[in-house]
């Protein structure tokens, strides 16, 4: 998760209509009003469809029996929590291309970019305060799990890149928006790469590794010379 313009930006949504292709480009996410966001939250912050999230992000059509070992999850489990995020809008029953075996049900979560919101206007919602720290529990659950030191050091035995940093950073205003947007750009370029190689499969010759990445750059609270909401940027 990521702050953007006074917004959270969290992998756990899908933008764009059942008819788009899953092989678009990857696209800043578009800001969702608090009630529709409020909704996402709920459904998205689920333990078992977080998981399946992460593991479809990037469009590529799965078979229940896929998923369900990726996530290490009963498939009966994952074929309920895919029906639930396909009422939600988010997934879609896929038919391949060879027409598969008739037996599994084949899904993809296409055309992802990610949910961003305004925390705020959520907690003004009824039941709002509820939803954003069941989403705010849910984050730092995923945290743990994801970027603990143990991964780090599996990251190293296996001898892949890996880097956990973190640290205080005293930067003008222009300075830190310069670091947002150049990490932004980093991103979306790694984003765009990830979507060609999960386009490609193997057929495009160099083996492709799964990496988790999670950036945040905030601002220190109750800062005394910190802009006023209502100051002119």
């Amino acid at each position: 998760v990521g702050a953007r313009g006074g917004r959270a930006v969290s992998t756990g949504a899908h933008q764009g209509g059942a008819d788009q292709s899953h092989t678009a480009a990857w696209s800043e996410p578009v800001p969702v009003p608090a009630e529709e966001a409020a909704r996402l939250l709920t459904l998205l912050t689920h333990p078992i469809r977080s998981k399946i999230l992460r593991t479809m992000v990037h469009g590529e059509p799965m078979r229940v029996s896929d998923v369900a070992q990726a996530v290490g999850e009963p498939a009966n489990s994952v074929s309920y929590h895919m029906r639930a995020l396909e009422k939600a809008g988010v997934a879609q029953r896929h038919v391949p291309i060879e027409g598969g075996d008739g037996r599994e049900t084949w899904w993809v979560i296409p055309d992802w970019t990610g949910l961003s919101f305004d925390p705020a206007s959520i907690r003004q919602l009824p039941g709002g305060e509820a939803v954003v720290a069941q989403f705010e529990q849910a984050e730092a659950a995923q945290i743990l799990e994801l970027f603990s030191v143990a991964r780090l050091e599996a990251t190293e035995a296996l001898g892949l890149p890996g880097l956990r940093a973190d640290g205080p950073l005293r930067l003008t205003r222009e300075e830190a928006q310069a670091f947002q947007e150049g990490v932004t750009a980093l991103i979306s370029r790694a984003i765009e790469a990830s979507r060609r190689h999960s386009r490609a499969g193997d057929d495009d010759g160099e083996r492709v590794y799964a990496y988790d990445y999670r950036v945040a750059l905030l601002a220190a609270v109750d800062q005394p010379d910190a802009p006023s909401a209502g100051s002119a940027s």
